[in-house]
């Protein structure tokens, strides 16, 4: 058997860098350094910088009495950048509420990770984030089971981008005052991620924005805006106005729709206040993101040029009429099956029997 620890810089870079890779590990584990630094030295790019990492790792490690230049010659930006490499971060698709789910982790020297996870609210900032431990390899078994084809629809961001949003949500916080729990706290200070507002740039719409925008009432067709609907206020005023019109036995069908349809649009134009507006456009061009990773052109396209018209114009807003005419639906719908149980009820013998007194 090989005695990996008696080996030569030569006979190192002779080897495979997969073997190389072997020895190397074997030197970090006897925290020995020699052999790491001569082959820091080669001409063979591959050996070297698997090297330099040995020598990282052993300065990591506390071996730092020995280890000469070749170690701070592996710049910590890269050895982040591979590790955000390995360890991609995770955003899911939003719910009509403004809510969307993290999952991201961190490297631990000598192995595992740190495992983050929470729910973000684009109005109240961090609403939950947990922290725990697992294995590198479990990490990696998850983040695979995400591109499978029926898995939950999510983009994969590097670990800038996540500390970014995480900073921006505790930004939110800030504003909307969103308390945290003191384990929430806890977990933030261990992220180590301050308060700071960064919101994604959209750019201002193009003509063919402007040609198609009636097309963006389309976007609800989309499983993952399917059931978007209108906040709750909203909903609780229309249903009032709804109520009025679908009990009016002086409309037929065909004017009834149509004073659905005005109903719908008058309450767009009240809801979407231009501060609603960019809310919506910040929650479709993060719609648009998911899409686009999820081979969805046509819907991320879509998506795109509505978020443009909503934030820069002022214009009529179909994806947001559709908005209230699906809640429209939704509430007739709801009201003609109470209506249908009711009567399935009446209909039963003896329902409307007066009860038998027990003697």
């Amino acid at each position: 058997m090989i005695d990996l620890l008696s080996m030569t810089a030569a006979q190192v870079e002779a080897m495979p860098e997969a073997e190389a890779a072997e020895v190397l590990d074997a030197w970090v584990r006897a925290k020995k350094i020699e052999l790491p630094q001569e082959v820091s030295r080669s001409k063979k790019k591959g050996h070297a910088r698997l090297a330099k990492k040995a020598l990282y790792q052993l300065k990591s490690a506390g071996v730092s009495a020995g280890v000469v230049a070749a170690a701070n010659e592996t710049p910590a930006a890269e050895v982040v950048e591979e590790k955000a490499e390995e360890f991609p971060a995770v955003i899911s698709s939003m719910a009509g509420t403004g809510e969307f789910a993290v999952f991201f982790a961190r490297p631990i020297r000598g192995g595992g990770v740190e495992l983050f996870q929470g729910v973000v609210s684009d109005e109240l900032g961090v609403l939950e984030i947990t922290y725990s431990e697992a294995g590198r390899g479990a990490y990696r078994k998850r983040m695979k089971a995400l591109d499978e084809k029926d898995a939950t629809p999510v983009v994969k961001v590097p670990m800038e981008r996540m500390l970014r949003e995480m900073a921006h949500a505790l930004a939110l916080n800030e504003i909307s005052k969103t308390p945290l729990t003191e384990e929430m706290q806890n977990v933030i200070r261990r992220l180590g991620v301050t308060p700071k507002l960064s919101h994604v740039e959209i750019p201002v719409p193009d003509a063919s924005d402007l040609e198609i925008a009636a097309a963006g009432a389309a976007l609800h067709g989309d499983a993952d805006i399917s059931e978007w609907l209108p906040s709750e206020p909203a909903l609780r005023a229309l249903a009032e106005t709804i109520e009025t019109v679908r009990t009016d036995a002086t409309l037929n069908e065909q004017s009834r729709a149509a004073k659905f349809r005005e109903q719908a649009v008058a309450a767009t134009a009240t809801f979407f206040t231009p501060e609603i507006r960019k809310r919506y456009a910040y929650r479709l061009w993060h719609m648009a993101e998911v899409f686009q990773a999820t081979g969805r052109p046509g819907q991320a396209e879509l998506a795109r040029g509505e978020s443009r018209r909503l934030f820069h114009t002022n214009a009529p807003t179909f994806f947001g009429q559709r908005l209230f005419l699906k809640a429209i639906e939704a509430m007739q719908k709801a009201s003609g099956e109470a209506e249908a149980a009711a009567k399935a009820a009446l209909s039963k013998p003896g329902a409307l029997s007066p009860p038998k007194l027990v003697k």
